[in-house]
C-alpha cells in the first residue's frame, strides 16, 4: 500500500504476521496471513500502536500505545485487538522518572504471563530492561547504566539470555546477557549502528539490522560474534527483522 509498514512479527504456529500500518491514517496494529492474504485491522484509536507481539498460546498480544501516555506505552489486548488494557497503569504517571516507565514490548515469557521491555528511567536521560507480568504486577529492573540507552530486548528462545543493544561504549552494539540481567557480553563491535537483534528458533544465532555499511541492511552473527553474514544489500533502509517459528 501507499502507506508505510512496520513492526513485522510472527505468530506462534507461524500462520499470521502482525504489523503496524498507516493505511488508517495513523499507525495500527493489523495481521495477514503468512502469504500476505486476508489482512485484517486490530486496532483503530487515532494513536500511534505498533510492535504487536503475541504470547507464546497466541491468545493475547502486547503492544506499544501513545493512546494515553500518563497511563504508559505498553499494553494488552486480545488477539483480535479487543480488551486494550495498560500494563504499567499501577505506576500512575507513567512518566519517564520513574523506575521501568514507558515500555516498547520486546516480547513474551515462555509462561505466558511476564513481558520482556524496554522502559525508562532518570528523566528519560536513559532506557533499561524490564520484565513484568500482563497485570502489571512483579515489576523488575533487569538492566540499566547511568546515561545510557538499552534497547530492543529480546528473549532466547529457552528463556535463559536476553539479547539487546546499547550504547554504552559510545555507539549501538548488541549484547547478549543472563536472563536476570547479568554478565553482559558483547556481540558485535562496529562503528555504525547495530539494533532489532531476535533470536533464531534454535538460540544458535541473532539476526539484527545495521548501519555499518552506509544504509540498514539485515545480518545474522553467533552469539560470540563470529559467523557474521548480511543478508540483505540494497539502497533503502531494512530493519526490524523477525525470524519464523
Amino acid at each position: 500500500t501507499p502507506a508505510d509498514e512496520d513492526d513485522p512479527w510472527w505468530s506462534p504456529d507461524g500462520t499470521l504476521i502482525g504489523f503496524s500500518s498507516g493505511r488508517g491514517h495513523q499507525s495500527d496494529l493489523w495481521t495477514m496471513d503468512a502469504t500476505g492474504g486476508s489482512v485484517k485491522q486490530l486496532t483503530n484509536d487515532g494513536a500511534v500502536d505498533g510492535q504487536p507481539r503475541w504470547s507464546p498460546d497466541g491468545k493475547r498480544i502486547a503492544f506499544y500505545s501513545f493512546r494515553n501516555p500518563a497511563r504508559g506505552y505498553l499494553w494488552v489486548a486480545n488477539a483480535d485487538g479487543s480488551g486494550a488494557t495498560a500494563v504499567l497503569e499501577k505506576l500512575f504517571p507513567a512518566v519517564a522518572d520513574q523506575e521501568c516507565a514507558g515500555g516498547f514490548p520486546g516480547g513474551w515469557y515462555p509462561d505466558g504471563q511476564h513481558i520482556l521491555y524496554r522502559g525508562s528511567w532518570g528523566a528519560g536521560s536513559a532506557l533499561q530492561i524490564c520484565s513484568v507480568k500482563a497485570d502489571g504486577q512483579d515489576l523488575s529492573s533487569l538492566y540499566k547504566e547511568n546515561s545510557v540507552m538499552a534497547t530492543f530486548p529480546a528473549l532466547s528462545p529457552d528463556a535463559s539470555k536476553i539479547a539487546f543493544v546499547t550504547n554504552t561504549d559510545g555507539n549501538d552494539e548488541i549484547y547478549v546477557m543472563d536472563a536476570n540481567g547479568s554478565n553482559p557480553l558483547r556481540v558485535t563491535n562496529d562503528d555504525g549502528r547495530d539494533e532489532w537483534p531476535v533470536w533464531s528458533p534454535d538460540g544458535k544465532w541473532i539476526a539484527f539490522s545495521s548501519d555499518r555499511d552506509g544504509d540498514f541492511e539485515i545480518y545474522i552473527v553467533r552469539l560470540d560474534g563470529s559467523g557474521l553474514k548480511k543478508l540483505t544489500d540494497n539502497t533503502v533502509a531494512d530493519t526490524a527483522p523477525a525470524w519464523s517459528p
